[in-house]
């Protein structure tokens, strides 16, 4: 469900086109296919695609289990934003809110962890506005550093226009790090818990200001590192393992799947 990105991504006829195929041509093509989705928000897309619901599965995406390492939050407000620097990421709202917010926050700091072909425009970005002494780009990074940064942060910032799902928020949580990420992007209502695990909300401005009140507010980062580790905590590979076995069987078996992560007892991995 591409529906956002095709023009940001290719605008104009390329983009035009693409999104013509996507809405009309595949539906069509793959009538009769079980369809897997990674959540609520994405099956619901495809509902309105005309793609049939009831062939539809959910089977959410795990987290990982969490990597030690001996790092500490750190000393200083921290924000990481993590994952491929492209255009419908919209990292530029994660640097413009960081430097909104340095003018109460004079130590606040923020990581951006990836690479991608939109590199360089947010380094201009960034050179702009002055800013290469508060915004670091760490590049691609092995897994050990990309947990040590989710560690070491506050909270994370997801201002991409769509998520199936979000796999980095459950990266981030399992370190007691809560995400704040936009409301209309879809998965993110799933992988967030709003007001529990991370805060969702619909406008830059509503972006910045989550953003200043996990920062600030040592009671409500306290109760979000909480319950974004036990949201996480939920969702795990095994699991998404076995309810993909089962919809697999199935329609081995000509049986439609429409139901959400179902696993039964024969399906289950050893």
């Amino acid at each position: 469900m591409h529906r956002e990105q095709w023009p940001v991504v290719y605008p104009g006829l390329t983009g035009t086109v693409g999104w013509w195929i996507e809405r009309t041509v595949a539906p069509w093509l793959y009538r009769r296919c079980q369809y897997v989705a990674v959540s609520q928000a994405t099956r619901s897309e495809l509902a309105e695609l005309g793609v049939d619901a009831t062939h539809v599965a959910v089977v959410h995406n795990g987290t990982d289990q969490l990597v030690p390492v001996a790092t500490t939050k750190s000393t200083h407000p921290s924000i990481c934003a993590v994952g491929r620097l492209v255009p419908h990421k919209q990292l530029e709202h994660a640097i413009d809110a960081t430097l909104e917010l340095r003018r109460d926050l004079r130590e606040l700091r923020l990581t951006v962890v990836g690479s991608g072909w939109w590199e360089p425009q947010l380094k201009e970005f960034v050179a702009e506005r002055d800013a290469q002494d508060v915004i670091e780009f760490t590049g691609h990074v092995d897994e050990l550093r990309k947990q040590e940064i989710y560690e070491r942060s506050w909270v994370m910032a997801l201002p991409s226009i769509k998520e199936g799902w979000g796999l980095v928020v459950g990266e981030a949580a399992m370190h007691g790090t809560p995400t704040v990420a936009y409301r209309s992007a879809g998965g993110t209502r799933e992988s967030i818990d709003d007001e529990r695990s991370g805060l969702l909300v619909d406008t830059l401005p509503e972006f910045v200001e989550a953003l200043r009140t996990i920062l600030t507010d040592e009671e409500v980062r306290t109760k979000l590192a909480a319950g974004a580790r036990e949201h996480s905590g939920r969702f795990t590979w095994e699991h998404s393992q076995a309810a993909f076995a089962h919809v697999m069987t199935s329609a081995i078996r000509g049986e439609w799947v429409s139901s959400q992560d179902e696993v039964t007892d024969e399906d289950q991995l050893p």
